[in-house]
């Protein structure tokens, strides 16, 4: 019987049949011991199929070409979770369950629990503890009685949320085989008729899903639906707010509804939420449609002004970022539950961009309460293709296609990525799964933002990717490119083919991997796609920029005050200050808080350096035809989207800081004093 790590180390095989264990030991926080015994288990399993073991002396894990084959067959053939044949992890039988327990409705013993998980009466005991312990945080909890045996039991609404969540991180990982066995032997619809149904009624109703929120939908109304025959009345408290019913949302849901054998209108009613919550805002159906386009709207020109980021089509930006920000703002207004994988990735990769995006979410917080890092992550992915600009001066010598099932903003992120790593590479602009076969033909190789068996059996080469790679995932795709494509002439020599003959030489393996770090950090260590310049407000700030407790009679006058040290330092030219003006003479403010302004214009008319200055007012002054009120400016050069950000974003933290702008009030306070302040306060 195979377990989780013996399957995580076969679908890493399968992608890539020479590894390393440390990259297993990295990737997958296995020890080596694990490792070892993990593949001394499927060593068993192929010698009882009369298959080649795989080979693990020293550094490199291999497999011989006929048992990849056979393993890449019988991943794709077979369900090898099957709890006939297959040992359930912890986590596993946490999830399974969570499953259980909020949706069946039969009598559930201990006894039962030990018959379906395949464990010892101690071992199941152990588990409803543990089980018990995670519920906590969610205010809920398991109860036992004589007439209904186990269950969880707490509010509705978190039942169903802790339910959700479990099943989106299950997929979200690309780990469905449990929830399909549980599907089929524990749920009154199977999972490819929900699918078809729902398929086939998108298409009348106009619903669009991305390929794996269509996905999620499914498995989420196949197993949650167990849990509304008990409970057919729950909606979401916030549903009231919002006239669902006349939606097209609600028209698709009902017809499914009615196909699967329920009418209650409550019913409906919620999953009608949950399809505003997992598809995609492309039609306007709703009153209050116009306002999250609005909100949208003002989201977008808010980043812009906090940012310094000039959007070359700003109709474009905004009616992308709608597609994705209507099923949050749904999400945020239902509690619903959300999972993203990438959200430490991408505040790692593209802090700036995240924090400032988090400060523009902040100002509509009355609107949309507190918003999960999850969710402005993935806005973030959405905003990055339009604030970096891929290399477009390249030769092409192959071909590649870019497989993502995750919508919009992750699939155009990997093309930039990709685009920027192989610019000798022609890519095809990103698609769907199911549409794969329809372009075989035209393509050299596969790279895709998940990993699936069925990828490795089209006799292309293919490379799973993570939507945002951080600088070690660039280096590894570069290298595995490279090595399945020596003749192509943008190839050099691999870390991998080097340390083969290191290996070959050499057989203490802490003497290896020290071998394999030094190559890595001193020798293979690849450039950053994106060349952003980690600029911090320290670098930039100079004496001449700090102008404190200036006398002006008018907003105009003071943003030329501002930008004087600029023109004198030829940081701009006269043409940009004169864009600024202009658009304050046309109603701008570029205020980003109250009595706090950054002025500024697009980097081409006439941004010649980086540049951030600080300026502030002995008496506020009125805004032209407003109401509000501007003491501080903080004016900005930017010549391009993203080099300022790092600095941009050190300012903010200080327009955060009381201790920072109560020094600013002082009058007594020198420019030295406000350059001390940033140099010590800098992180």
């Amino acid at each position: 019987m195979l377990d989780r790590k013996q399957l995580i180390i076969i679908d890493r095989l399968i992608q890539n049949p020479i590894l390393t264990k440390d990259e297993l030991t990295e990737r997958y926080s296995l020890s080596d011991r694990q490792i070892d015994y993990s593949i001394d288990k499927l060593n068993q399993y192929l010698e009882s199929n009369n298959k080649e073991k795989i080979d693990a002396d020293g550094v490199y894990i291999s497999v011989p070409s006929n048992t990849y084959e056979y393993l890449l067959k019988t991943r794709v053939s077979k369900n090898l979770t099957s709890l006939k044949s297959y040992v359930l992890s912890t986590k596993e039988r946490q999830l399974f369950l969570i499953l259980l327990l909020s949706t069946s409705n039969k009598y559930l013993s201990l006894i039962h629990l030990q018959e379906l998980l395949q464990v010892s009466q101690s071992t199941a005991s152990k588990d409803l503890k543990q089980l018990e312990y995670f519920l906590l945080s969610k205010k809920l909890r398991v109860s036992y009685d004589r007439k209904t045996g186990y269950r969880i039991v707490g509010r509705e609404d978190a039942i169903r949320g802790c339910l959700i969540k479990s099943i989106s991180d299950e997929l979200i990982e690309n780990k469905s085989e449990l929830l399909n066995d549980f599907i089929d032997s524990n749920c009154k619809y199977g999972l490819k008729e929900v699918i078809n149904l729902v398929t086939g009624l998108k298409e009348k109703f106009h619903i669009d899903f991305v390929e794996n929120r269509l996905r999620e939908f499914c498995y989420i109304l196949t197993i949650v639906i167990n849990r509304v025959s008990k409970r057919p009345n729950y909606v979401p408290t916030n549903v009231k707010k919002f006239s669902i019913k006349e939606t097209n949302e609600y028209k698709f849901t009902e017809e499914l509804l009615k196909d699967l054998g329920y009418t209650n209108s409550k019913t409906i009613l919620y999953f009608s939420t949950v399809v505003l919550c997992l598809s995609i805002g492309d039609n306007k159906d709703l009153q209050v449609d116009d306002h999250i386009y609005k909100i949208t709207e003002q989201l977008v020109n808010r980043f812009s002004i906090i940012s310094g980021v000039n959007f070359s089509d700003n109709k474009k930006v905004i009616s992308q970022i709608f597609t994705h920000f209507r099923s949050m703002y749904f999400r945020l207004q239902f509690k619903f539950p959300i999972t993203n994988p990438l959200t430490k990735q991408v505040i790692k990769e593209y802090n700036a961009i995240f924090k400032l995006l988090s400060q523009t979410i902040d100002s509509f917080s009355k609107e949309l309460g507190k918003v999960p890092d999850e969710e402005i992550a993935y806005l973030t992915i959405h905003l990055i293709g339009f604030i970096y600009e891929a290399n477009q001066t390249k030769k092409n010598y192959l071909t590649a296609a870019i497989v993502c099932p995750n919508g919009i903003g992750s699939s155009a992120l990997a093309y930039l990525q990709l685009t920027s790593i192989f610019p000798n590479i022609k890519f095809l602009m990103p698609f769907p799964y199911t549409d794969l076969n329809e372009h075989l033909d035209e393509i050299d190789m596969i790279f895709s933002t998940f990993y699936r068996s069925d990828l490795f059996t089209l006799n292309k080469p293919c490379f799973v990717i993570n939507p945002v790679l951080s600088s070690e995932e660039r280096y590894s795709i570069i290298q595995k490119v490279n090595s399945k494509f020596s003749a192509n002439n943008f190839v050099s020599p691999t870390l991998d083919a080097v340390m083969k003959v290191v290996n070959n030489n050499v057989h203490n393996e802490i003497t290896l991997k020290r071998i394999r770090k030094s190559l890595s950090e001193e020798v293979f260590q690849t450039h950053p796609v994106f060349d952003v310049k980690k600029l911090s407000l320290k670098d930039i700030i100079v004496p001449e920029f700090v102008q404190l407790n200036l006398n002006c009679n008018n907003y105009n006058e003071a943003i030329n005050k501002s930008f004087q040290p600029f023109l004198n330092d030829k940081i701009i030219s006269s043409k940009y200050l004169s864009a600024i003006i202009h658009e304050v003479e046309h109603g701008a403010s570029f205020l980003i808080a109250p009595e706090i302004s950054l002025p500024h214009a697009n980097p081409k008319n006439g941004a010649k350096k980086i540049g951030i200055g600080i300026t502030t007012l002995a008496n506020p002054i009125k805004l032209m035809n407003q109401d509000e009120k501007v003491k501080y400016i903080f004016s900005l050069s930017a010549i391009n989207s993203t080099d300022h950000l790092n600095a941009l974003n050190d300012l903010m933290n200080f327009i955060k800081d009381a201790k920072f702008i109560k020094l600013l009030d002082d009058k007594s306070t020198e420019v030295e004093d406000v350059l001390k302040f940033i140099k010590q306060n800098s992180k």
